[in-house]
């Protein structure tokens, strides 16, 4: 399949968010190489966005990357344990990200169970693995040494996919686990494939949402 060139990526966030879906993430290590379709994003504007790493542009070691042009993987850490996946979008100095929730294994799903140490006949291992951002990092190994990765290589990259999700097919919702902003909160910036089994929660409401569930995008941990 053909990887997405960069061009891709240098767009508005909120329209790569939802064009996202349906393609392929793969990962490729000595151990092997792990696919899966991309079925959740939440789109971060970047500075104007309360719920952002980026917002009144707050320049750091950590959020640089996200001011380069858009391509690149932003990878970051949560509660100094695990590991989510942004793609870092737009033009340079312009910044934003959409952050992988999850996806739908296709390759190397032994692969992802191993990482996440499943046992080999674990029920419903598929619907498992990769059902969230921290697990789908786990399961597809990244970690901080793939941050500022090129999309466009051979260790980490989005392809097009067989699926084409129409828009009726995509439904949207608020993002997971930031309803305490005030404003950015009622952004409905978080794009799902509708009634599939793979994405990280059916359904958001106003409670806070699960730890395992949090993106926790604009309180990420080096």
């Amino acid at each position: 399949m053909t990887k997405l060139p960069r061009e891709f990526y240098i767009r508005d966030t909120v329209t790569v968010a939802k064009e996202l879906l349906g393609k392929s993430l793969t990962r490729a290590t000595k151990e092997g190489i792990t696919t899966g379709i991309i079925v959740e994003t939440e789109a971060y504007k970047g500075k104007d966005d309360p719920a952002s790493h980026f917002y009144s542009n707050k320049i750091t070691d950590k959020t640089k990357i996200g001011y380069e042009q858009g391509g690149l993987a932003y990878v970051y850490s949560i509660y100094g344990v695990y590991y989510c996946l942004g793609i870092v979008t737009e033009k340079k100095f312009e910044p934003g990200a959409v952050l992988v929730r999850a996806v739908e294994p296709k390759a190397g799903i032994q692969l992802m169970a191993e990482r996440r140490g499943f046992p080999p006949m674990e029920p419903n291992l598929e619907k498992k693995v990769c059902s969230g951002p921290s697990k789908l990092c786990q399961a597809f190994a990244i970690d901080k040494s793939l941050y500022g990765e090129n999309l466009t290589g051979d260790s980490l990259w989005v392809s097009e996919g067989k699926l084409e999700p129409t828009d009726s097919e995509i439904a949207s919702s608020i993002r997971v686990g930031i309803d305490y902003t005030k404003k950015g909160s009622e952004y409905k910036w978080r794009f799902f494939m509708k009634d599939n089994p793979f994405i990280s929660v059916s359904k958001v409401t106003e409670k806070p949402a699960r730890k395992e569930e949090r993106s926790i995008f604009h309180q990420s941990q080096d």
